[in-house]
């Protein structure tokens, strides 16, 4: 029989962000390229010039519940989640937020916990599926908003976020969340920026939300509905392993059947390069935001760009151990 060395640490989680991460909107220094047309403003080095590009935000928000460390993978094909190789650093009913900064280290305090002595092969989390970015840039050619009111607020060059609305992935109105009811900013002229020529005017920047309500973005909304097993998919390699995700309900277990009750995110991620836990470990994990913002504008713009919003896409997550 083995006898497992069952161990206490005082939790202190280290989130971090590398520095040495690169976005694929295309900046001239440090100014975004906004040149290109007020359909089509900006050059996404991955997908060329057009009205969305990806960046690294200022500043990312997550609402954590559970993080766990297993020895079977949780999120099987076909099959429901099962957290019963786990244990766990996290398993919280209210949420554990962590407000990641590009620029430096951030904790997350939460309660202590226990960990096996062991060999791991997966890191799994679960998450609020409502997450938050506050971003600021300047732009080399003048970008309109809209106001609250559908109102436009004037162009300018120093542009930040407000929190006007909830959106979705899938950019879906009326969709009644467990967050709250997302809005179209397209179709409804409303931003959640504000742009301005006056360069401290960025320090006004709000967090904006967005609800990942949708994971395979290429056969799922919803209003057409959820794939199986919550719209499990697979997004290949991402930071240290393979990764995939899945939608659940608000109990953290059962599997979300449409967007009306998808409020949490469950991401799993198989290591390449398993951890092993002895009584003297201490684990590090990084979340690595790169391209971790959408930055959308209004492709029927005919004077002047129109920003949108700026839409959430999950971080990277990494994690080591050591003595």
């Amino acid at each position: 029989m083995v006898k497992y060395i069952i161990y206490l640490f005082k939790l202190f989680l280290f989130l971090l962000i590398y520095s040495n991460s690169y976005a694929t909107c295309t900046y001239n220094g440090t100014v975004l390229d906004t040149s290109n047309g007020a359909g089509t403003p900006v050059n996404d080095s991955s997908e060329g010039v057009g009205e969305q590009c990806d960046d690294m935000p200022n500043f990312y928000s997550l609402d954590f519940y559970r993080m766990s460390l297993c020895s079977a993978n949780v999120n099987p094909v076909g099959g429901a989640a099962d957290f019963s190789s786990c244990t766990d650093m996290l398993n919280v009913d209210t949420p554990i937020n962590a407000v990641i900064n590009r620029t430096a280290e951030t904790s997350l305090n939460a309660p202590d916990f226990t960990l096996q002595s062991g060999t791991y092969g997966y890191m799994v989390a679960i998450l609020s599926s409502k997450m938050g970015i506050k971003h600021s840039f300047e732009v080399n050619t003048a970008v309109d908003t809209y106001d609250s009111g559908s109102s436009l607020n004037g162009a300018g060059t120093y542009c930040w976020t407000k929190n006007n609305f909830l959106s979705t992935i899938t950019n879906e109105p009326g969709v009644v969340t467990p967050h709250g009811t997302t809005v179209n900013g397209g179709i409804s002229d409303i931003s959640n920026f504000e742009c301005s020529n006056t360069a401290s005017d960025v320090s006004n920047a709000e967090f904006t939300y967005e609800v990942i309500s949708v994971l395979d973005g290429e056969g799922s909304s919803c209003a057409g509905g959820l794939g199986a097993n919550g719209d499990r998919v697979s997004m290949g390699l991402l930071g240290t392993g393979l990764t995939t995700g899945r939608l659940l309900q608000d109990d953290g277990e059962t599997n979300a059947t449409d967007c009306t009750n998808s409020a949490k995110l469950l991401w799993v991620i198989e290591l390449t390069n398993p951890v092993t836990i002895t009584p003297t470990s201490q684990i590090t994990m990084f979340f690595k935001t790169t391209d971790s913002v959408s930055i959308d504008f209004d492709g029927g713009a005919i004077v002047n760009p129109i920003l949108l919003k700026a839409g959430a896409n999950p971080p990277q997550a990494y994690i080591s151990a050591s003595e």
